[in-house]
């Protein structure tokens, strides 16, 4: 069919459709007009990262000001990472008819207690540094969060109340998991932002600019690193994917979903470390790999 003669049936159409139903035909105008808005918003943000990656536009960790408040990408991206994942827990708590007081007190506790850990280990892990640093501790703005840590305090604050309310933890955990890994997908950026989760110098085609003050001593010579924080966000992106559609087919035992979670991320997390530039501590491997490992034995 011509180019034109297609133009005239789409304008036929909507001139059809404005003169029999007009409400109707503003509702898909409207659809119309959000959907090449949202395409054009796509195309643009990766343009922009494509730029980025280059290194002909360097990123700030800072969003903006609030006065002489800075407020930080890391921040506001934890902040959406954090809605994205309780917008997937409600819409799954509905279904299981989880009373919603509950599962307010589940949320808050498990953020709160896992939010702690997650400082916890990554102060402990860094303490070379921060013992001579003791006033950056608090700077959780800045990044500097360990998902482990993350997960073990989270984990045992479920565990606790569960136990404390007589439920069963498990049915909990599949709650959590999938949002868990959302908030992983959309939480990486985070770390884009403040250029800190990289891995060795690369000239592949799939490369990231770092600035200068953000490389590693090592590597002050590179421009160009691996985006880990990329790789791990699209594979979390697909694991969750994989654990959406095995929850929606109701195959699944309770505790299952929780357990393919954690055999997900600790594959994933085992297999990016390689390209990591972190000290190894054992064999080789560092202590991502290590923490990796031992998740992967106990379940």
């Amino acid at each position: 069919m011509p180019k034109t003669k297609k133009s005239q049936n789409i304008f036929n159409h909507y001139f059809e459709l404005a003169r029999k139903n007009h409400d109707n035909f503003l509702f898909d105008v409207f659809n119309t007009a959000l959907v090449i808005f949202a395409i054009s918003i796509s195309l643009a943000f990766f343009i922009w990262m494509a730029k980025v990656f280059s290194g002909k536009i360097l990123i700030s960790s800072v969003a903006f000001y609030l006065g002489n408040w800075p407020i930080y990408w890391y921040g506001i991206i934890f902040a959406v990472a954090f809605l994205a994942g309780l917008w997937l827990i409600t819409k799954q708590a509905k279904r299981e008819k989880i009373d919603p007081d509950l599962l307010i007190n589940f949320v808050f506790g498990t953020v709160v207690c896992g939010f702690f850990g997650a400082r916890i280990i990554f102060v402990l892990l860094s303490w070379a540094y921060y013992v001579q640093h003791l006033s950056q501790i608090f700077n959780i703005w800045q990044g500097g969060l360990s998902l482990h840590g993350a997960l073990l305090g989270g984990l045992i604050f479920i565990v606790v109340y569960s136990l404390n309310k007589k439920m069963n933890y498990w049915k909990i955990f599949d709650l959590f998991a999938p949002a868990m890994l959302l908030g992983q997908v959309i939480g990486r950026w985070g770390n884009f932002f403040n250029q800190e989760l990289f891995g060795y110098p690369t000239n592949y085609f799939l490369k990231m600019y770092v600035a200068v003050y953000n490389r590693p001593w090592t590597h002050k010579n590179f421009a160009y690193f691996h985006p880990v924080f990329l790789y791990e966000s699209i594979l979390c992106f697909l694991a969750l994917i994989i654990l959406l559609v095995l929850r929606k087919k109701k195959i699944l035992r309770t505790g299952d979903l929780f357990l393919l979670y954690l055999l997900f991320y600790s594959a994933i997390r085992f297999v990016i470390e390689f390209i990591r530039i972190e000290p190894k501590v054992f064999i080789g491997l560092t202590i991502a790999q290590v923490l990796s490992i031992v998740k992967n034995r106990e379940h």
